[in-house]
């Protein structure tokens, strides 16, 4: 029996894993060439498949290294499931969220278990595509070597040259300020879920980390934003060398938000502050955003008056939003 047609190999690759289509490459001579001569196809038409799908290159999620991936590679297809698994790991099979009863919302049905589980894996992608911006900004990507150095305590030197400090894969202060340029474009419940994104992870990071310093989950929280399920899979991943990379980024990230603060180095305003202020311009509220914002979420999850079928009803009635998520 002759190979099938290329139409026929084409519909089928693009229906698979690209583990699935590297084995099923080996399987015929004709099957090989057709794969080859067709690959950007087969992983354009794969990438349409997820949630919110790159539109430019990737960050590769090795433990000591983030490469670039170029856009519309098998590699970066490959990339992009193993993020789309972490991230159901990481909300279902970790300690961070509880769908039951989640955060400041009570107890859950099943459906809305199901909306909070969706916001949140949405959340979590557009994390991924904020870390992203940094092979897809116009600022000179950070050397892979760097990755190498962030155990070294290198990067934790608060004195560190600006010139060095532009090197730091955590901070990253280049390309701050084009991530935060990325949040001015999202709408109101985008931010409002990715802020809530942020303080749940936070939660089940003081439950593992057993003590509260609050400038230390400061750090967390806007690691989260700026390094999506590569910084979340350290503590997710249950291995030793994972959790002491999470522990020293967070480490940096300190620095990082301390020198801001301080008026010191090369830095920018958080990418949590800028979630903040995007809310207040977008729910025209110059005060009580953070409880604004839980309550946003919350008519999100349990579909409430406030929001039915993709559609605000109304005026917002977010009450004072005098309470802290």
């Amino acid at each position: 029996m002759g190979a099938p047609s290329v139409d026929v190999i084409l519909i089928v690759a693009e229906h698979l894993d690209v583990q699935s289509v590297l084995r099923l490459r080996e399987t015929n001579k004709a099957i090989c060439q057709a794969i080859d001569g067709y690959r950007h196809s087969i992983s354009k038409g794969r990438l349409k498949e997820f949630t919110v799908p790159p539109t430019g290159d990737a960050l590769s999620s090795e433990l000591f290294a983030r490469r670039l991936l170029p856009h519309g590679s098998l590699e970066m297809v490959r990339e992009i499931e193993i993020r789309e698994c972490r991230i159901h790991d990481i909300l279902t099979a970790s300690a961070f969220v509880n769908f039951a009863c989640p955060l400041g919302m009570g107890p859950l049905t099943t459906s809305q278990q199901a909306n909070l589980y969706g916001l949140l894996k949405k959340a979590l992608y557009q994390c991924n595509v904020i870390a992203d911006i940094a092979v897809n900004s116009q600022c000179r990507p950070i050397p892979e070597s760097s990755y190498g150095r962030i155990n070294s305590g290198h990067f934790k030197d608060a004195l560190l040259a600006p010139m060095l400090r532009e090197q730091d894969p955590v901070t990253h202060p280049l390309v701050r300020p084009y991530q935060r340029e990325y949040i001015n474009q999202l709408s109101l419940e985008d931010v409002a879920v990715l802020f809530y994104l942020t303080k749940l992870f936070s939660l089940g990071y003081v439950q593992y980390y057993q003590g509260y310093v609050p400038q230390r989950f400061d750090a967390f929280e806007d690691c989260v934003l700026q390094h999506g399920t590569w910084f979340l899979w350290c503590f997710a991943a249950s291995k030793p060398l994972w959790k002491v990379m999470g522990e020293s980024i967070v480490d940096i990230g300190m620095v990082g938000l301390r020198n801001y603060r301080d008026d010191e180095g090369n830095t920018v305003p958080s990418l949590k502050r800028a979630l903040v202020d995007r809310f207040k311009h977008l729910a025209n509220c110059g005060t009580n955003a953070v409880g604004k914002i839980r309550l946003v979420v919350q008519h999100l999850v349990q579909e409430t008056d406030g929001y039915k079928n993709g559609e605000w009803q109304g005026e917002i009635d977010v009450g004072t939003g005098d309470e802290e998520i």
